[in-house]
């Protein structure tokens, strides 16, 4: 999700800047290939591409990208236990490339239209194609589709170019019913993971800014109000967690009748129980919330909330309703033709549309 913040960044700060991406791993790395990064010339940066082991050498050739104004492809190699090698000083055992290019002219107006897409609540593929020699970079912005497979050799374009695409789409809505006290760090832990969130209530006084910061919007009214204002779909994320048994069931009862991706009661078992007494609860209810690592008080309980919804979100990992074992059930994984599982939103892909329809690249 660090696409939201470098594109922000790009949108108000006039700083010269630098864009690193990785865009091939072997063996082991910190981050997935597409892990993206935004050097400032001043030398802040927003996003990393390692634990901070890379991030050095990488600032020190911002100034040259800049002043040469053209891409470069800086090549790793972390496997080689040689003295004085990366392999050497990181201990990873992995390769990687990592492309870098000065935020200016075509890229910077495809990084604008990139925010302006994601402010519109619409998802894009952003596809590079890459000369062997990473210097010559050409782009293209095309709307989002399901159908992605992995990075490979383009036939025709000198053998060995290279299609690269990384998915965004909008931040999923993660709606809080319930403004109590032990929402705040669950809400805060959703914002920094990459989630839109809504707080709902029908309280005015626990829906202040001064609770939450700019972690969140609001909804107040009682579940009827609030779900006609919501209009759930499939995308979303519900924490049903008021601690008032009435409205928490009204609004569970409506939630049931919406298509969303996860939806999770706080409390306990017996809880739970009343609260889906008379409710034909689909996988995606998980009641009790949360992976059970032992949680115990507000913060600790919000991180093994936001463990889940990551499991769910990048996974497609479920739980099944009323769940008393450790077990979770992956039900939702997402296969692409011969290729594995579909990779998280901004993993590298290949559009394959890309490979039929040859049309002007930027």
């Amino acid at each position: 999700m660090d696409i939201f913040n470098i594109v922000t960044e790009i949108t108000r700060n006039p700083q010269r800047s630098v864009l690193a991406t990785t865009v091939s791993v072997q063996g082991h790395a910190y981050r997935k290939v597409g892990a993206t990064m935004l050097m400032l010339e001043e030398g802040l940066s927003i996003g990393c591409i390692s634990p901070g082991c890379l991030e050095l050498d990488l600032q020190e050739r911002v100034s040259l990208i800049l002043l040469a104004d053209k891409p470069q492809l800086v090549e790793y190699d972390m496997s080689d236990k040689d003295d004085l090698s990366w392999g050497e000083v990181i201990g990873c055992g992995g390769k990687l490339q990592v492309l870098l290019e000065p935020v200016s002219g075509v890229l910077l107006e495809f990084m604008l239209e990139v925010k302006r897409k994601l402010d519109q609540n619409i998802g894009v593929h952003f596809i590079r194609l890459i000369d062997p020699d990473g210097v010559h970079v050409k782009y293209k912005l095309v709307p989002f589709a399901e159908s992605l497979a992995e990075t490979i050799s383009v036939p025709g374009m000198d053998g060995s170019a290279k299609l690269f695409a990384q998915t965004y789409t909008p931040k999923p809505r993660l709606i809080i019913f319930g403004a109590g006290h032990d929402s705040i760090p669950i809400a805060e832990l959703g914002r920094r993971s990459g989630f839109r969130i809504v707080i709902a209530d029908w309280r005015p006084l626990l829906c202040a800014k001064e609770r939450y910061g700019n972690a969140a919007e609001f909804v107040i009214g009682f579940p009827q109000k609030i779900l006609q204002q919501l209009r759930l779909d499939d995308k979303d994320y519900v924490i049903v967690m008021s601690h008032h048994l009435r409205w928490d069931s009204e609004f569970l009862h409506g939630v049931a009748q919406c298509d969303v991706k996860y939806a999770g009661i706080m409390g306990s078992q017996t809880r739970c129980e009343l609260l889906l007494k008379g409710i034909e609860a689909p996988e995606r209810f998980h009641a009790p919330i949360g992976m059970k690592i032992g949680a115990d008080g507000p913060e600790e309980i919000a991180i093994s909330i936001l463990a889940e919804l990551i499991r769910v979100r990048s996974l497609g990992m479920r739980v099944n309703v009323l769940d008393k074992g450790d077990s979770y059930e992956a039900k939702g994984g997402w296969n692409l033709p011969s290729r594995g599982k579909k990779q998280s939103d901004g993993a590298a892909q290949i559009i394959n549309q890309a490979l039929e329809r040859r049309e002007a690249w930027i």
